[in-house]
């Protein structure tokens, strides 16, 4: 009935029967209740690996509306983060680096509209790592190791519509414990992650015949309900 996860800008929202019961900085908690709601008869999975959702043919969305027993369809709306690669001062960079030293990285990020925007890195950071947009500070993360798969939250910036420039400045400590040894070349981070505040919208509901409604449309996922 619970699930407990890490919180991320690139994850699926949870299947409709769960609905969200709390929220901090690490983790959320959804449940499902005792009685749950109409019996999910498919299942349509959107999105990739740095995008939750994305936008379905409409051929698709049909064809969940004429399953056998279908009455209605349901699909959050989803906005597409910004992905930006992280560059280092000295050479090239990509979706991750593995810093070995002090250094200075930095990339652009294009916003598409004003609007308020929660500022993620990927992987881990063994020192610290402070982010700053336009020169102005965003917000730092030091001795955060996760698994493969996870994300910092770095903090929240208004920006205006256009490109920004990012600076992350990594500094390795000298004589925190644990701060030393080889290991330190295997954390990377990366990418960068700008996602739009808040994304959290209320379920769309649209009964079978009127499945067409969810054409044209950015979802996480799409089910089709009994």
């Amino acid at each position: 009935r619970t699930l407990v996860l890490r919180t991320s800008p690139v994850e699926s929202r949870p299947p409709s029967v769960y609905h969200l019961i709390w929220s901090g900085r690490y983790y959320q908690v959804w449940q499902r209740a005792p009685t749950a709601g109409g019996t999910i008869i498919d299942h349509l999975g959107l999105g990739d690996a740095l995008h939750a959702g994305s936008m379905p043919s409409c051929s698709t969305i049909l064809g969940l509306a004429r399953l056998r027993g279908v009455h209605e369809l349901v699909a959050p709306p989803r906005s597409q983060p910004i992905i930006a690669p992280v560059i280092p001062s000295e050479g090239n960079g990509g979706d991750q680096v593995f810093p070995t030293h002090a250094a200075a990285y930095a990339t652009t990020a294009t916003v598409p509209r004003a609007g308020s925007y929660e500022v993620w890195l990927g992987g881990s950071s063994k020192g610290r790592l402070a982010v700053s947009i336009d020169g102005h500070a965003v917000g730092a993360v030091h001795d955060q190791l996760q698994n493969s798969g996870q994300w910092m939250q770095i903090g929240r910036v208004q920006l205006a519509p256009g490109a920004h420039s990012v600076t992350m400045r990594y500094t390795i400590p000298l004589l925190d414990p644990g701060s030393g040894g080889s290991s330190v070349q295997t954390f990377p981070f990366g990418p960068l992650v700008l996602e739009p505040v808040p994304d959290l919208h209320p379920l769309l509901q649209v009964s079978a015949t009127n499945a067409q409604s969810l054409c044209g449309k950015t979802l996480d996922w799409v089910e089709a309900l009994a």
